[in-house]
């Protein structure tokens, strides 16, 4: 599931944009080519351009056709809206994402729209989401750019720097093994071969797009298409200038942190995955196995409220294989989980771009409300969950949005564990909507027909299962290790299942990036890049177990060359011990006096305190996380209420009295003292943390203090 930080946007007004009407030529006679038209390969004689062909004369038919579609275009708008794209002319190549309306937005901003490249000299900027190396290598002298800066230059109103939507080519070498892609958004260097000492890669940086509505730093903030850091919400500013606002809808208010998790998705989230392995243990603690055949049995018991804690899941013990080989582990995953359970609520939806976020769907076209969730259909016109509404709004403008129903994924959420803990061997929680099973003796004891294939028939009777349950569909990745299966999950997407063996997976490899691994981020990426000149899986399965280390570290290095290989001995963790406990806000922090966030300290004590309680934890240590707005950002972030850019800072010590606690009072006064160590000005602060670690269990019958 995305982890993208949410927060609860300002949601005004909508205002929704006509979808463009299909283009229709226009002939004229007689036709007036306005001024904005640029055209250094047209004529201005009406006669030259529709006067009688000459045959075999094909540079005099495309020169005149060239010419007509100009006149279409500027037939097509009338008079621009304005003048954004002045002096610019523009060639768009092959299907781009977002769409083909991007000729309009062009058009209507006082561009010129080349539907051909005739030459090279004729075109400011081409735009393009996908290359190949040939087209990469012809233009490689141009600016070409991503469909986004057209998309953010309209929406801001003014023409951005074209560099930070520069076209990046991904790495990518050799046949798809699979019948899909991997999906993954990354741009790489034009590079057409693993040699890193190629002066191509040494000019051009690998850059991750990352999709969110407030990055804290400013090499986040590089990677957001559009994202302007130093720009202030208006509508914030006008917020806090209203008297009364700040002290009623800030974390200066007593009831802030009540409000804030109550509707955080996610604090439910992290809570969620918490209480579904505790309740994992437990059932599996009570140990009563279920045979396969029996009917998928029910919750006994569903909390009413958003909570899982008073559930009980089907009372299965573990049943390990009795060795390592041939193993079959499923990493099972709903198919965008907010948006399939929103759909069981509102099946008139379905087929149509839908979103899940804090937003109505009426109100400001300006909505930096965060993209929990969005559908396949919405994908497809560019929309990634952790966009902003204003920026879905501006890719599809006839977009859908739902409801949080947190109740209701509580529901799903129930049902799905519910039958995976009926079938599986062993199960680790992995979210609310993920989890990895292992179902080796399961698979093995189906009594089922001879099949090529009895793994991926099972998981097709387990998907059916679930969606019986659900109404909602599950793909379901099939391997020999945890590795595998999660490579196997995302080809499985959306509503299907892949089964991958280790012999596959070197023709597959050129096709996935580094990153595609589970639990390497970007600054891994960043690291591999600079150190061997590629991210690309296919280019690493060539570099030695030695130079991997030397560019990752040993271990990281060791994880990267087994996971080329196939090669993963992890174990599920279905039982692992609880490492901390935390809070945080980094959303709608202005203080203006110390007083103020001593207060809020103390709040947020009493939320951790209680998260304690609930898992019979005391603590002993303390660590404090601070985010102060940094010296370049704005008073105001660009999201509404968001943190900014910050410098991040933390500190930890023992809680004083030197026992294990959890009284919300002994927290908060520790918390507050390294605080106040940093000596930081109260209105600078913008987000908050408080963990303990490690926290140890009490033993029976012993009272926190």
């Amino acid at each position: 599931m995305s982890s993208d930080e949410g927060g609860d946007g300002y949601d005004g007004p909508i205002e929704t944009e006509d979808t463009f009407s299909p283009l229709k030529r226009k002939r004229s006679d007689s036709p007036d080519i306005p001024d904005y038209v640029h055209r250094p390969a047209l004529v201005d004689d009406p006669d030259d351009i529709y006067g009688r062909a000459h045959f075999g004369n094909f540079g005099e038919y495309m020169r005149r056709k060239r010419a007509k579609l100009q006149i279409q275009n500027s037939q097509l708008v009338g008079t621009p809206l304005s003048s954004i794209f002045h002096g610019v002319s523009i060639y768009i190549n092959g299907i781009t994402d977002p769409p083909a309306y991007l000729r309009r937005m062009i058009l209507e901003n006082g561009g010129v729209y080349m539907p051909y490249l005739h030459r090279k000299t004729e075109v400011t900027h081409v735009i393009a989401t996908n290359l190949t190396p040939a087209k990469v290598k012809e233009y490689q002298n141009l600016k070409v750019v991503l469909p986004q800066w057209i998309v953010q230059c309209v929406t801001e109103g003014k023409l951005l720097p074209w560099q930070r939507f520069m076209y990046r080519h991904p790495i990518q070498q050799g046949p798809s093994l699979l019948t899909h892609n991997f999906s993954s958004t990354k741009f790489g260097p034009p590079s057409q071969n693993s040699d890193a000492s190629t002066s191509t890669v040494k000019r051009h940086r690998e850059v991750d797009v990352l999709y969110t509505t407030d990055p804290a730093t400013k090499k986040d903030a590089e990677r957001v298409p559009g994202y302007s850091a130093h720009s202030s919400n208006v509508a914030a500013q006008r917020a806090m200038s209203r008297d009364g606002w700040r002290e009623t809808h800030t974390a200066a208010s007593a009831d802030f942190v009540e409000g804030y998790y109550k509707n955080s998705r996610l604090h439910h989230l992290s809570t969620w995955k918490t209480e579904l392995k505790e309740l994992v243990k437990e059932a599996q603690n009570r140990a009563a196995f279920l045979s396969l055949s029996q009917q998928e049995p029910k919750p006994r018991t569903t909390p009413s409220n958003v909570s899982m804690r008073g559930a009980d899941l089907p009372e299965v013990s573990k049943r390990l294989p009795s060795s390592s080989h041939n193993r079959v582990i499923m990493h099972c995953d709903f198919d965008s989980f907010f948006v399939s359970v929103g759909l069981t609520s509102h099946p008139n939806l379905r087929g149509r771009p839908v979103v899940v976020c804090h937003s109505s769907g009426s109100g400001n076209i300006s909505s930096t409300s965060e993209i929990a969730s969005c559908s396949y259909e919405a994908r497809e016109s560019g929309v990634r969950n952790g966009m902003s509404l204003h920026q879905a709004r501006t890719l599809c403008p006839d977009i859908a949005t739902l409801p949080y129903e947190f109740e209701r994924y509580k529901e799903i959420s129930l049902a799905f564990y519910t039958i995976l803990m009926t079938h599986a061997d062993d199960l680790q929680a992995v979210s609310v909507d993920e989890a990895l099973i292992e179902v080796t003796n399961a698979v093995a004891g189906e009594n089922s027909q001879p099949s090529s294939d009895p793994a991926k028939d099972f998981a097709e009777k387990l998907r059916a299962n679930i969606f019986q349950a659900t109404s909602c569909t599950v793909s379901i990745g099939i391997g020999p290790n945890i590795l595998l299966a999660r490579l196997a999950s995302r080809q499985a997407k959306p509503n299907g299942s892949c089964h991958l063996q280790p012999t596959s997976l070197p023709a597959l490899l050129p096709s996935l990036d580094i990153k595609d691994l589970h639990g390497i981020g970007s600054s891994t990426k960043s690291k591999v890049f600079e150190k061997l000149g590629t991210s690309n899986l296919g280019d690493l399965l060539g570099k030695s177990r030695g130079l991997l280390r030397d560019a990752l570290g040993t271990k990281t290095g060791d994880y990267v060359y087994n996971a080329l290989r196939g090669i993963d001995d992890r174990k599920l963790e279905s039982d692992k011990a609880r490492q901390s406990v935390s809070t945080e806000v980094n959303y709608g922090i202005r203080f203006v006096n110390l007083d103020e966030a001593k207060a809020f300290i103390h709040n947020l004590s009493i939320e951790l305190a209680r998260r304690l309680e609930e898992a019979h934890l005391a603590a002993h240590h303390i660590a404090i996380k601070i985010m102060k707005r940094h010296p370049d950002a704005p008073e105001e972030a660009p999201k509404f209420m968001g943190h900014g850019l910050c410098d991040t800072f933390h500190k930890s010590g023992t809680i004083t009295g030197g026992k294990e606690t959890s009284d919300p009072q002994l927290i908060s006064e520790n918390a507050f003292r390294l605080l106040k160590s940093f000596g930081f000005e109260p209105r600078e602060l913008r987000g908050i943390g408080i963990s303990v670690r490690p926290p140890e269990p009490l033993e029976k019958g012993q009272s926190p203090s």
